[in-house]
């Protein structure tokens, strides 16, 4: 995706999607989500990748801020 280095990891209970929270080149922070995806091939036979998932991507200005709007806008994250 962009180039950002991750300061915090929050994984569903299932530990096969993520939310990473990430701080950007500029200083921003932003989040992440992403989900440990399967393929197979004939070559490496069957293994797993991380695979992103977000629809976009959010600027904030503290790594706090980026996970309150993850924890609002990720599906899973969302208390019932």
């Amino acid at each position: 995706m962009w180039s950002a280095d991750v300061v915090k990891t929050i994984q569903d209970p299932t530990g096969r999607r993520e939310v990473r929270i990430v701080r950007n080149s500029d200083g921003s922070f932003a989040f992440e989500e992403w989900r440990l995806s399967a393929y197979h091939s004939a070559i490496v036979r069957r293994g797993e990748f991380w695979e992103p998932i977000s629809k976009g991507r959010t600027f904030a200005d503290s790594p706090e801020t980026a996970e309150r709007e993850a924890r609002a806008g990720v599906d899973w994250l969302i208390p019932q």
